[in-house]
């Protein structure tokens, strides 16, 4: 389990570099604003450059905005080919789970100075809402990147490589 909303994974699959770009184009809609085009038959959406992706799994439903970001690399190997990934929030998300974790901070900075020589309630408050803040960032991740993990080792027949 990770404790930050950031990951690192190498697959290697016995496929070509060209066959394991091609799977990925294969089942890649491209990443446009707005609704998608044809969402349920394809696995991911996002973009291909040369050899080098950035994709995220399609959502189920309209828009996932914790669903995360994977930029990878394909690159040839003696038997096959290595796929390197990063995966990491959205930034957008990043910068409203910022905005969350602020806006907390500074209330019950406010609400303890309001209630000084009264009660800790305020502070207890704080530490609970940043707590709960922290496991649903952090769980949300690791339960999508377990699910993309198990889409690139089933679409690429691949093996995970511990680093």
């Amino acid at each position: 389990m990770n404790f930050w909303p950031y990951e690192k994974v190498t697959y290697e699959t016995n496929l070509s570099k060209r066959d394991a770009l091609r799977l990925l184009v294969e089942n890649l809609e491209v990443h446009r604003f707005g609704l998608t085009k044809d969402g349920k038959s394809k696995l991911f959406r996002g973009q291909v450059d040369g050899y080098s992706f950035k994709v995220s799994r399609m959502p189920r439903f309209r828009n996932h905005a914790l669903l995360p970001v994977v930029i990878g690399q394909i690159e040839e190997s003696g038997t096959g080919s290595v796929i390197r990934t990063k995966m990491r929030f959205h930034l957008l998300a990043m910068v409203f789970e910022l905005f969350w974790v602020g806006m907390v901070c500074l209330f019950g900075a406010i609400g303890g100075a309001l209630s000084i020589n009264q009660s800790q309630t305020a502070g207890l408050i704080t530490v609970a809402m940043l707590v709960f803040g922290y496991v649903i960032m952090v769980g949300t991740f690791n339960y999508e990147s377990w699910k993309m993990q198990v889409c690139f080792r089933k679409l690429f027949d691949a093996k995970v490589r511990s680093e």
